[in-house]
């Protein structure tokens, strides 16, 4: 695999997993202060979201790891 490939790949990775790591504490800070939004659903699509980013960033790593 060339080399700006692997780059891009770790790139792909760390972006997923910030943004999968962050959906997870800012729901958790809002759900612990309790400014929770009105309607619970959001909060909750929020944090599957933040499930979806963070599982993509795995499977990325393991695709990564094959290519090698």
């Amino acid at each position: 695999m060339s080399n700006i490939f692997k780059a891009l790949a770790s790139i792909s990775v760390w972006i997923l997993f910030i943004i999968g790591v962050g959906t997870f504490v800012d729901v958790s800070a809002r759900f612990v202060t309790g400014q929770a939004e009105v309607y619970p659903f959001n909060d909750f699509m929020y944090a599957v979201f933040g499930s979806v980013s963070v599982f993509l960033a795995v499977v990325a790593i393991r695709i990564r790891k094959t290519l090698d």
